[in-house]
């Protein structure tokens, strides 16, 4: 097992880090913790089974953080913004189509043809979360979980905009706009929960759930090595009492945001020492979280086929964990690896065109999507 640790550390890492100077290993260790907290979660593992939305939570904080930094980035060296959008959809679709199509070989007991057009349909115009939040016909089951992506996808049409407006006045207009944003968002979720809005309308909307993003957009202003060892240590004990003792509420997943800017800072503070850190940087979580994207995607229609399947449940979950590792590897290898590669190898012009091109396709994929489900273009159940 070691061995085979080592030869798949071996590679990850020597294509993974090839071109990225500014690799923080710890970040992608967190990734690991996020991952294997949701499907963990999912699968029911004692302990787990309310950790699926929490570690969703680090995720959006996580991507906030990354994201945000990139983009500012990219305005202070006057790179255009539509090069994000055709990094974005070169990192997201090839291995969600790959997932998608797989929906298509599952038995016609299971699922049928018609069900996973509609399932594929819902992720890939990004409209899962709101069918979610408010069901409607054919809604999904086996890519339910990509509301999360849809979140996202919702999200970063707009952001990168906000971004480049606010810059054009300024760093401060800027950094204030965003913590501005982030307060608001905060606010928004303090009303809706006053209001009595449901937790499926709380979970899954855009508007419910933007606050993670825009925490983690308020760290990249922010340099490293704010915390000190003993509050990453107690973040990090938060995040695991968290995760096994309180079901998931919109007060448990601000928290969350908040022990995940903490491990954040921790991992990218280039520092020896520090147990939180040493977790953060060991090999196998780095593993799991280089390969956490495709896990995410994998795991969930696993998952969902398996409750067909009559067998102990620690079986199933043990069988299924592993599996959606094993696929998610071989996703990363053979799709993800050859996409990173081809999107650095086009012009900066092809970027451009490429780029204003997916920011308008997504932007129509969404609207369109939002028609097709809420206009009663469905009739009957696709299961």
């Amino acid at each position: 097992m070691s061995q085979f640790m080592s030869l798949m550390t071996t590679i990850i890492f020597s294509k993974s880090n090839a071109t990225n100077l500014n690799y923080i290993a710890g970040i992608d260790g967190l990734r690991g913790i996020a991952v294997l907290s949701v499907m963990l979660g999912h699968f029911g593992l004692p302990g787990f089974n309310v950790a699926g939305g929490y570690g969703v939570d680090v995720f959006f904080v996580l991507s906030g953080y990354l994201i945000t930094n990139s983009l500012l980035s990219d305005l202070a060296a006057g790179r255009p913004i539509a090069h994000f959008y055709w990094n974005r959809v070169t990192r997201l679709l090839p291995a969600l189509l790959v997932v998608c199509a797989s929906l298509f070989f599952i038995p016609a007991a299971y699922l049928t043809t018609y069900g996973a057009s509609l399932n594929a349909l819902g992720a890939l115009t990004w409209t899962t979360n709101w069918t979610r939040a408010f069901p409607v016909i054919g809604w999904a089951s086996y890519m339910a979980h990509t509301w999360s992506l849809s979140v996202e996808e919702q999200f970063y049409l707009i952001w990168p905009l906000i971004l480049m407006t606010c810059h054009r006045f300024g760093k401060a207009v800027l950094r204030n706009a965003i913590f501005i944003l982030c307060a608001a968002s905060l606010v928004w979720l303090i009303a809706m929960l006053l209001g009595g809005a449901s937790e499926g309308r709380l979970y899954n909307g855009f508007d419910t759930r933007c606050y993670g993003i825009l925490i983690g957009a308020c760290l990249s202003l922010f340099p490293a090595g704010l915390g000190h060892r003993t509050i990453a240590l107690a973040a990090f004990i938060g995040y695991f009492c968290l995760v096994f003792l309180v079901p998931w509420s919109a007060i448990g997943s601000v928290c969350v945001c908040l022990t995940a800017i903490v491990l954040i800072d921790t991992a990218r503070t280039q520092r020896a020492g520090g147990v939180v850190r040493a977790i953060l940087n060991s090999r196998p979580l780095v593993v799991v979280g280089v390969i956490s994207y495709s896990a995410y995607l994998w795991h969930w229609p696993i998952y969902y086929f398996s409750n067909n399947i009559l067998a102990p449940k620690m079986f199933i979950a043990a069988f299924g964990i592993v599996i959606s590792l094993v696929l998610a590897y071989m996703t990363w290898i053979f799709v993800e690896t050859p996409a990173f590669a081809f999107r650095r190898s086009v012009s900066p012009s092809f970027k451009l065109r490429a780029g204003r091109m997916a920011f308008a396709v997504s932007l129509v994929s969404l609207v369109g999507g939002l028609v097709f489900f809420y206009c009663g273009f469905l009739t009957t159940a696709p299961y």
